[in-house]
């Protein structure tokens, strides 16, 4: 995980695709959609980080969309 964080590019990827998620998650009611594909929508960064920098950044990604859902 220190290698990630050390990392650059990867950072700044991860940070990215959170703003996406934030993005995502808190304009929820704006949206028309189904309560599934919402969800889908939310989570697409935290799959599309995990398939390109792996499990680790994944994993770090997934913890960051589950908190701000929670938090929402």
């Amino acid at each position: 995980m220190n290698k990630i964080l050390k990392d650059t590019k990867k950072l700044t990827f991860i940070g990215v695709m959170f703003g996406l998620t934030l993005f995502f998650t808190f304009t929820v009611g704006v949206i028309p959609a189904s309560f599934a594909s919402l969800a889908i929508l939310i989570f697409i960064p935290t799959i599309i980080t995990s398939i390109i920098h792996g499990p680790i950044a994944g994993g770090i990604m997934g913890f960051l969309a589950g908190a701000s859902t929670l938090l929402r």
